[in-house]
């Protein structure tokens, strides 16, 4: 029970830090408008069209794939720091894992998601 107790008081202390960084920086921050610091910047140009961008489907496809192998990375992680402990069970279960992700990036890889063109 005791661990509990550290726990959370370690998610209370972060969330109270956090609030008040926030709260101290919105309470203490200079705020001077003029007009000059109202305008649009963007490389000293003004802007002309308009500012959606259509963007292709291809680079969802990159970002959605480097979440899922850096999930991997952190799922594997706790694994590995206890596999000692674990014995062959652990080995079973991180093989069973990895080869579900290989399947999904050599289908990927099949689909052609990963051509930059």
């Amino acid at each position: 029970m005791n661990n509990y107790i550290f726990l959370g008081v370690f998610l209370a202390v972060s969330v109270v830090f956090a609030a008040s960084g926030i709260l101290l920086g919105r309470l203490f921050a200079p705020y001077k408008p003029n007009r000059e610091k109202s305008s649009v910047y963007e490389c000293g140009v003004e802007p002309i069209g308009e500012a959606w961008v259509p963007v292709r489907m291809s680079f969802y496809l990159y970002a959605l794939i480097f979440v899922i192998f850096d999930i991997e990375t952190v799922l594997l992680l706790p694994v590995l720091t206890v596999y000692k402990n674990m014995g062959w069970i652990a080995l079973v279960d991180v093989g069973i894992f990895v080869g579900i992700l290989t399947v999904g990036l050599w289908y990927v890889w099949k689909k052609g998601a990963l051509r930059w063109e």
